[in-house]
């Protein structure tokens, strides 16, 4: 005789209180880019108050330098919020001049995605960085309670070495 699979569970109806608190906090202002960088490269952010800033590391490494918080180290897996709209410089190991953002030439893929190739030619670095800005008042006081750099790692310490 063949069994039977066991049933399937059901899951309660109910409502999504968190997407629903996402899609209230009114998300607006943003604006993506791929960064395609070969070292030495280092790039200057300049403030954008009012916006949450974040990069994410997808192969190779970097730095990112904070005035009045310590270095963070870039890794694939890492996602980095600066959330207070703070300058910050992004950079490579090697040493290199720290080039203004606006000043670096993008491929415009769209109107609000760019693709940005930017270094001296050798090991390679690929980032998705992006700035944000909420809109409602709700999500403005969630991100200023957030400290001055958030890093969120998906590898341990062995893999920085």
């Amino acid at each position: 005789m063949r069994s039977m699979p066991p049933p399937t569970p059901s899951l309660p109806p109910g409502k999504d209180p968190l997407g629903q608190s996402l899609h209230l906090l009114n998300l607006s202002g943003t604006l993506y880019c791929r960064a395609e960088l070969t070292a030495p490269w280092a790039i200057d952010l300049p403030p954008l108050p009012g916006c949450l800033m974040f990069h994410i590391v997808t192969a190779g490494r970097g730095r990112l330098e904070t005035p009045g918080a310590a270095p963070q180290l870039l890794l694939p897996g890492s996602l980095t919020l600066v959330p207070h709209g703070a300058g910050h410089c992004i950079r490579s190991d090697a040493p290199a001049p720290a080039v203004a953002l606006f000043d670096i030439p993008v491929e415009r893929i769209s109107e609000r995605y760019e693709v940005m190739r930017h270094g001296g030619g050798g090991e390679a670095t690929q980032a998705l960085c992006g700035v944000v800005r909420f809109d409602h008042l709700a999500a403005q006081r969630l991100v200023a309670c957030l400290p001055a750099v958030l890093q969120i790692d998906s590898w341990s310490e062995d893999d920085a070495s």
